[in-house]
């Protein structure tokens, strides 16, 4: 009888906590990734318009476990779309060869996280401190960060335009249910 009771609170003790929650994961209502750079002694502003990905975080809500994010390189837009041609072109992304920009976790805590970011088939790895607000079933997640342009093969030498851009992601997301 002892073996039997026990059984059952084993029995009973593994279904509550295989039913409970370990992470949460978030879809995007809104995602928003933009970048600026100073080219010829102007500041040109950029957004790319198709980005998908993941967004999940510990169960507390507070630690992002799991992002990873694709941002397609034919949906760049400066406002100038010649420019834009220009910059989907072998010279800087290189959108025939290499259609994505990539964005991966590599590890997180509450004010910091180390990403890999592919550009071009280079990766590199860079440390982003971000801002992650919950509001019940809605939260904002935000970073921004600088990235070396020549790093990544995008635009060559030039005397011209600076080699540092300014990239910029915000989230908009909602739990999923």
């Amino acid at each position: 009888m002892k073996i039997v009771l026990f059984l059952s609170a084993c029995l009973v003790l593994s279904v509550n906590t295989s039913s409970q929650p370990t992470q949460i994961a978030w879809e995007a209502t809104t995602s928003r990734v933009s970048f600026t750079i100073d080219n010829a002694g102007l500041t040109v502003n950029g957004k790319f318009g198709e980005v998908e990905g993941q967004f999940v975080t510990d169960v507390a809500g507070k630690v992002p476990v799991l992002i990873t994010g694709v941002a397609k390189v034919k949906s760049i837009a400066t406002g100038i779309g010649l420019r834009d041609r220009h910059l989907q072109g072998a010279d800087y992304f290189d959108a025939k060869r290499f259609p994505e920009l990539r964005m991966q976790l590599l590890n997180a805590d509450e004010k910091s996280a180390r990403f890999a970011i592919i550009i071009r088939g280079k990766t590199k790895t860079i440390a982003v401190p971000y801002v992650f607000k919950t509001t019940g079933e809605r939260a904002v997640f935000s970073c921004s960060f600088e990235l070396n342009r020549r790093d990544f093969g995008v635009g060559g030498a030039s005397l011209i335009m600076s080699d540092k851009v300014m990239a910029n992601i915000e989230l908009d997301l909602r739990k999923k249910k």
